[in-house]
């Protein structure tokens, strides 16, 4: 089985932050913590997770909680007058990604 594969697996081929279906063939391998902020093992597999393009690219280089701050201030954060929530009548809630649900069963 090759680092593709196996990452794929990692969540049963879903997003490992939104829960998403995956492609197979068309799927980013996203770096739970940057390769630029690593200094050894960038490529390990216990620091690769398969991710949908929009999770990947919304987060960037950051790690998971500046993640789920950044989330988090997109969807609650009136500060700048673009809150999604204030749209949407979303209530507070804490941000779970899909691997950590995944943990919880």
């Amino acid at each position: 089985m090759n680092k593709r594969e196996k990452v794929f697996l990692k969540t049963n081929g879903r997003c490992a932050y939104c829960g998403c279906d995956l492609d197979f063939y068309n799927f980013h391998i996203d770096h739970k913590k940057a390769k630029s902020k690593l200094i050894k093992d960038k490529n390990n597999i216990r620091n690769l997770f398969p991710a949908c393009a929009d999770c990947n690219l919304l987060k960037g280089s950051l790690d998971i909680s500046e993640f789920r701050e950044k989330i988090e201030d997109l969807i609650y954060d009136n500060s700048r007058g673009r809150t999604i929530a204030k749209y949407y009548e979303i209530e507070p809630r804490e941000i779970l990604f899909y691997f950590e649900k995944r943990k919880e069963k």
